[in-house]
């Protein structure tokens, strides 16, 4: 899918998914390694495993709500 969607969306959706991994944690590089502190962690959906350039069916169903 080529649409953009802004930061706000790809928060606030994040936020309450229950199913949201984020790709650092699923690759087992710990936030450290990667120089993300756990602190100003921010979770977007297009920083998770299930993203798949917004084909997610969570993200999906929340957008068209």
């Amino acid at each position: 899918m080529g649409s953009t969607y802004c930061k706000k969306e790809l928060q606030s959706i994040a936020q309450e998914c229950q199913k949201f991994e984020h790709i650092i944690t699923a690759m087992g590089y710990g936030y450290s390694l990667l120089n993300v502190s756990p602190n100003d962690f921010v979770r977007r959906c297009n920083d998770c495993i299930y993203w798949l350039g917004s084909d997610c069916e969570i993200f999906q169903h929340e957008i068209m709500n």
